[in-house]
């Protein structure tokens, strides 16, 4: 299934489903490492991902802004929501064909989104998103119940 097939809720209750939250050495180990209290999660997708569909990035959007709207974060640290705001304020044509040509080579080359130049990895033929990344940045209200 693609992450496009999950509503918010949805993806919430596998994310619970999927997490393993029982006490482990390695987890005690982890947690020293990484510092439980640490700020800022970074949600990594691994994966090539349709990000050309409207609703695939709705869904990552959604999630990322449905832990802002329950007080777990202040604010989300992305790039596919700066492409968003950058796609509606641009000249260019932005379709399936052309999405992973203009985050390459015209977004990623702008100076205000030069920053995300390392939240964003390329197949060696630079025609698909292997893999990217985003923040959290959480609340005291998100450190406390992470």
């Amino acid at each position: 299934p693609n992450l496009s097939d999950f509503d918010s809720a949805s993806l919430f209750s596998l994310h619970d489903r999927l997490l393993d939250t029982r006490p482990s050495v390695a987890r005690a180990l982890g947690d020293r490492l990484i510092a439980r209290n640490a700020r800022y999660p970074i949600l990594t997708i691994d994966d090539p991902v349709e990000y050309e569909e409207e609703l695939v990035r709705d869904s990552i959007i959604e999630l990322l802004d449905s832990a802002v709207r329950a007080g777990y974060a202040s604010r989300a640290v992305s790039w596919l929501v700066e492409f968003a705001r950058f796609e509606k304020n641009t000249i260019y044509d932005i379709n399936p064909d052309t999405f992973v040509p203009v985050v390459n080579l015209v977004f990623l080359q702008t100076d205000p989104y030069k920053r995300f130049v390392s939240d964003i990895s390329f197949d060696r033929h630079q025609t698909q998103i292997v893999r990217s990344r985003m923040y959290l940045e959480l609340t005291q209200k998100g450190v406390d119940e992470r």
